[in-house]
């Protein structure tokens, strides 16, 4: 009897997790051609995550600004963990229009206008400042993937009355090398909530990102974004200095002839 319970509560949470999960879409698939080997990622905040090269973003609070330099994996405003520059624009992707940050935890940013017909916060942008630093972590040059996610205000007909918002996000991504690609996400609309977005990792020299936005068709408007993780470039193999390689032909040239030593060894006790 307590197996059947059991069992019956495993299927219970089993379905539920599945139904939490049914209104997003699998992942879109990567930028053609793939510049870097991109992974996509949607409604799913850990994937990114496990490749522990992530880093949270945080800020101070501060309130109907349009620009806010923030700090990276700490919550602290000192400065030399301030790496991210936010901007948050109209439709025209030109127009700044002003957010505020409620609190200083983990990066929650609304649109001054949130809930209102007149909001027209369409577009955040990211843009890391280079080069700086990472406290504790050295210096900091860009970044090479991003995980964010947030609600958004229908727009259009109706918006006297709440409405179920039905669009799409497209995340563009600027490169330091001047390309740049697309990604655009759908089908994960529950509550007019976007679950996390978002792509890792551009991985091949010179791929960099310049900036990293989030935009919202004519159809919503963003009444908060949230939860911001931004992936750095791992670290690269250093080439060796010349004392560095003339110090391994010597070990390995050491190897060579202790194992020509005992071949010859070998090679005698048979003749005998």
């Amino acid at each position: 009897m307590v197996m059947k319970k059991a069992l019956l509560a495993a299927a219970l949470l089993a379905s539920t997790s599945l139904a939490a999960h049914a209104a997003c879409n699998p992942s879109p698939p990567a930028p053609s051609p793939n510049p870097g080997n991109v992974v996509t990622f949607q409604c799913d905040s850990d994937n990114q995550a496990t490749d522990g090269d992530d880093l949270k973003l945080f800020l101070d609070k501060a309130t109907g600004v349009t620009n806010i330099d923030g700090s990276l994996d700490k919550n602290s405003s000192a400065l030399v963990n301030q790496n991210i520059h936010i901007a948050g624009f109209d439709l025209d992707g030109v127009t700044p229009v002003a957010f505020n940050q409620e609190g200083n935890g983990f990066a929650e940013l609304h649109s001054a206008n949130a809930g209102s017909p007149s909001n027209t916060l369409h577009d955040v942008t990211f843009t890391p400042i280079v080069p700086s630093t990472i406290k504790d972590q050295g210096a900091f040059l860009g970044f090479d993937g991003f995980l964010g996610r947030g609600q958004v205000d229908p727009l259009g007909a109706g918006t006297g009355k709440k409405l179920a918002w039905d669009g799409i996000v497209t995340m563009v991504v600027d490169l330091v090398n001047g390309k740049s690609f697309d990604i655009v996400f759908a089908g994960d609309t529950k509550n007019d909530d976007v679950g996390a977005i978002g792509f890792d990792e551009l991985n091949e020299p010179g791929f960099l990102v310049k900036s990293v936005s989030m935009n919202l068709d004519a159809t919503g408007a963003w009444n908060e974004v949230k939860q911001f993780d931004f992936s750095v470039p791992g670290a690269v193999p250093t080439i060796p200095e010349p004392s560095t390689w003339a110090m391994m032909l010597v070990g390995f040239a050491g190897l060579g002839f202790v194992s020509y030593r005992a071949s010859r060894r070998g090679a005698a006790r048979l003749a005998a």
